[in-house]
């Protein structure tokens, strides 16, 4: 994982100092970079490098930055270690909601990875019901997102997180409910 962090900070250096015009191109990369320090258990320079960059991705008023910053990194993860789930859960809420009016799409890969973030918040509060009941509001059309996008690791991704949210549902339902799963 260092090593990818590595490749990923050199990318954002080749892209910024190499490559004018590329703040998409950026943006990709810190999600890499910094998901990459994540996995490796690098917190708190996790922490410091998101939020350098999430304040220069405000300040530019680049939403696409924001955005990948917010939904597509474990900044979620990092609030849930500080044991600040509601402060997760609304920030990556208000992401999604910013980002859905800006697009106007019914369901992109943003909105998948805020659904999957915001079930696995619940997750941690012990909701499993309400985690439950959002993916199954929303999973016509992340099955329609997922027909059109021929990403096998997406797709691991989106069933892995509805099969987590599944488990702990059905643990907590009791006889009629309990029966749904089965």
């Amino acid at each position: 994982w260092k090593t990818a962090y590595e490749h990923g900070r050199r990318a954002e250096s080749i892209f910024r100092n190499e490559c004018p015009g590329t703040s998409w191109e950026i943006a990709t990369t810190w999600v890499f970079a910094y998901s990459s320090l994540c996995w490796a258990g690098e917190w708190k320079e996790f922490a410091q490098r998101f939020a350098s960059s999430l304040k220069d991705a405000v300040s530019r008023g680049d939403l696409y930055a924001e955005t990948q910053l917010r939904l597509m990194t474990s900044s979620g993860l990092g609030m849930l270690i500080a044991d600040l789930p509601d402060d997760a859960y609304a920030m990556v809420d208000a992401a999604r909601r910013e980002w859905s009016k800006s697009t106007g799409r019914p369901f992109d890969l943003q909105r998948l990875f805020a659904l999957t973030s915001m079930a696995d918040i619940l997750l941690y509060k012990g909701e499993g019901e309400r985690a439950w009941e959002l993916l199954r509001e929303e999973w016509p059309r992340v099955r329609q997102f997922l027909l059109l996008v021929p990403s096998q690791l997406l797709h691991t991704f989106a069933w892995q997180n509805y099969g987590r949210v599944a488990i702990q549902a059905a643990f907590k339902a009791t006889g009629e409910q309990r029966e749904a799963f089965a």
